[in-house]
């Protein structure tokens, strides 16, 4: 059931970047004299030198809105993606550091035969493994908190950039196409 889940899933994010791959521009982010043909005139002649209807208004706003939520939902993926692949240095950093801990380990108990010198050494070796447990530790929440800062960041800045298209839209006026997400 979960391999299901995960193909319908994968599927839909596939469908939805190649469905954001085929938008080039949105209308409303083109100039009107732009030589590109548009996929809807009749956008363009409603609008004339940056006005914009209301019916207009709603569509732009709708694509908007979209357009955020596509563009939240593929910085989760990728912040996904990243704290995966930084998981995986930190267990291949620790593996490591393991593998060349059981070599000084060994050479160790070689050379020393006497259980208070073992035991010494393996009290160290447990202090040093637990020590570097911590920080692998600290450094992943260090990270995850990192990746939630974008987002939040993310997220405040289309905020602000949904307020100026709202009045913009409001007024009648052609939004700024730097306010695409």
């Amino acid at each position: 059931m979960r391999l299901r889940i995960f193909k319908f899933v994968s599927f839909r994010f596939a469908s939805l970047v190649f469905a954001m791959s085929l938008i080039e521009t949105p209308i409303w982010a083109a100039p009107l004299d732009s030589p590109q043909p548009q996929s809807s005139p009749s956008l363009l002649s409603t609008s004339v030198e940056g006005v914009v209807s209301p019916k207009d208004a709603k569509i732009i706003l709708r694509d908007f809105y979209g357009a955020q939520s596509v563009r939240v939902k593929a910085q989760e993926r990728s912040n996904q993606v990243e704290l995966k692949e930084y998981r995986g240095a930190e267990d291949a950093r620790f593996k490591d550091w393991k593998a060349r801990e059981q070599e000084a380990r060994h050479h160790f108990f070689a050379e020393h035969q006497l259980g208070s010198e073992r035991r010494i050494y393996v009290q160290s070796y447990v202090q040093r493994r637990d020590a570097l447990l911590k920080e692998l530790a600290a450094n992943k929440s260090k990270k995850a908190r990192e990746l939630e800062l974008k987002i939040s960041q993310l997220k405040e800045d289309q905020s602000k950039k949904l307020q100026r298209v709202k009045v913009l839209l409001e007024q009648g006026l052609r939004p700024d196409p730097s306010d695409w997400p």
